[in-house]
């Protein structure tokens, strides 16, 4: 008798081990599949956070600096213009103190009479001339002739051009790695 009781607690014994091991195995099986899946719901979560946050100050920086180039031309109204180099020199120091790299005239061909800086060229895919008419600005990517890229800003306003013609809009450029910065 004490064989078959030692063969019982034995038997029981490895029972219970395997026992152990497929409700361990499932249990880890499940979790696993849990976890996987609240790291993906995190993940998302927080990438459309990052997300938002980055729209926002994006369209805060966009902002801010149309409102200097905005601030350029109500300091210069185009109207009183009597010297058109001394506006040009005028001009020229407001976009310095305003950190802007480029600065020019955008005519109703599409062509920019650059005040300083490189020439630059406004991406073919942005309509300019509907963006001047629905809210006067413009936000538009460009290049400049060392290939570098820029974020375009401008603001409607008429200044009489070398040509003789009239500007439609002041325009000005800053690097996109300005913008990564901030």
């Amino acid at each position: 008798m004490d064989k078959k009781i030692k063969k019982f607690l034995r038997n029981s014994f490895i029972i219970m081990f395997i026992l152990c091991i497929i409700v361990f195995w499932g249990l880890w099986m499940f979790m696993s599949g849990r976890t996987g899946r609240s790291i993906m719901e995190i993940t998302e979560i927080y990438m459309s956070e990052i997300n938002i946050q980055l729209q926002q100050k994006f369209s805060s920086v966009v902002d801010l600096r149309l409102q200097q180039v905005n601030s350029i031309v109500r300091q210069h109204e185009p109207e009183k213009v009597l010297d058109s180099q001394e506006l040009l020199e005028d001009l020229k120091t407001s976009g310095d103190v305003r950190s802007f790299t480029h600065l020019g005239f955008y005519t109703e061909d599409g062509t920019l009479e650059m005040i300083y800086g490189k020439q630059v060229e406004i991406n073919k895919n942005t309509d300019v001339a509907s963006s001047l008419v629905n809210n006067g600005n413009i936000v538009a990517q460009g290049v400049d002739e060392s290939g570098e890229r820029l974020l375009i800003l401008g603001q409607t306003a008429e200044y009489p051009m070398k040509d003789g013609r009239r500007s439609v809009a002041l325009v000005a450029g800053l690097s996109m790695d300005y913008l990564n910065q901030a």
